[in-house]
């Protein structure tokens, strides 16, 4: 499994969340709680979202012009209704959503559920670290193909992401408006990061504590 970290300014989380995001049509969501991430993202064709509890529709951001199936149907029975194989399909789960309205046993055989089962292209977010104390630490390991740790900088709240399928070419890792400018900037990026590593320990940290007030100011 590819693991990234990634620092950003508090509040960020969901803008940069959508980066990450597969070209889809249909958006599926297993329990949308209050839908935040709708307010970020590129607009699918199709949104399927499902409430396993009290439905919480995001009035502001709600565009009455995209088509909006609903459902209330518990976890395992949504998740094995939609993991049937479609190129254009993409699942978001949110487990803090889930764990909302869930308790933990029903949440973990849900998850069971979604790793065996789903063929479609997943992210899977939670609240805080992957450890391995996790109940189902390993199977989420072996199910993903890349991670990603975020880290809100000032509210020091962390997020896991993990999909299955690959995130190197996704626009929150890559820059330049052009494949040549892509390049240039990978390579500098690399060349930094080579020459950072070669530095004593004690410069490394002060370089990393001026960077990061840098970026969050």
């Amino acid at each position: 499994m590819n693991q990234t970290y990634l620092f950003i300014p508090s509040g960020k989380t969901e803008d940069k969340l959508r980066l990450l995001f597969p070209k889809h049509t249909r958006f599926i969501v297993p329990n949308a709680g209050e839908c935040e991430i709708l307010s970020y993202k590129k607009d699918a064709k199709y949104n399927i979202l499902n409430w396993t509890v009290e439905k919480k529709w995001p009035v502001d951001h709600a565009n009455e012009f995209l088509e909006y199936e609903l459902f209330n149907t518990p976890l395992i029975g949504f998740i094995k209704l939609h993991s049937q194989y479609q190129s254009s399909s993409f699942i978001y789960c949110d487990v803090t959503n889930l764990a909302n309205a869930q308790n933990a046993g029903a949440l973990n055989d849900a998850l069971k559920v979604l790793l065996k089962y789903c063929k479609n292209k997943t992210m899977i977010l939670l609240d805080g670290l992957l450890q391995d104390n996790h109940s189902i630490y390993e199977e989420i390991v072996r199910w993903a193909t890349d991670c990603i740790l975020i880290t809100e900088l000032e509210s020091q709240k962390f997020r896991t992401v993990l999909v299955n399928y690959p995130l190197k070419n996704m626009p929150l890792l890559t820059s330049g408006k052009t494949a040549a400018e892509s390049q240039r900037i990978k390579r500098k990026a690399e060349r930094w990061s080579r020459n950072f590593s070669e530095l004593p320990k004690p410069e490394q940290d002060r370089i990393m504590i001026d960077l990061l007030t840098q970026y969050c100011n």
